[in-house]
């Protein structure tokens, strides 16, 4: 009905998602649900900046201020597509204007959340 069959494509699971992420600008976690944020951590440290809903909503149950901070991500402050929409183009306007680093976010996040770092964790 939209006209969308040339501009969208669904593809089934895949085992290697790292392509999809390096054709990606931003990386959109539009659920309600994600405790772990294994797919937040991929993002990241693939360089994209995260848009999602603000987990501190009463439906969004997510992991995202716990891995997320203002230099990697923008929030959308209601459960709604308008809001979900609204954060996805300022956070496309702050890429453009430079304010996103893709460079800083991976290195931040490989640095942050590396194996290594979590067994040093676990040894203190």
């Amino acid at each position: 009905d939209l006209d969308l069959v040339n501009r969208v494509s669904i593809i089934g699971p895949v085992t290697d998602t790292s392509s999809f992420y390096k054709l990606s600008d931003i990386y959109v976690l539009s659920s309600l649900h994600e405790t772990l944020g294994q797919t937040v951590l991929e993002a990241l440290s693939s360089g994209l900046p995260v848009v999602a809903f603000d987990d501190s909503l009463p439906e969004v149950l997510t992991s995202t201020s716990e891995i997320t901070d203002e230099t990697n991500r923008v929030f959308g402050q209601q459960f709604s597509d308008e809001h979900l929409d609204d954060a996805i183009l300022k956070a496309n306007s702050l890429l453009k204007e430079g304010y996103f680093s893709k460079e800083d976010i991976s290195n931040i996040a490989i640095s942050q959340y590396s194996w290594r770092k979590m067994i040093q964790g676990i040894q203190q």
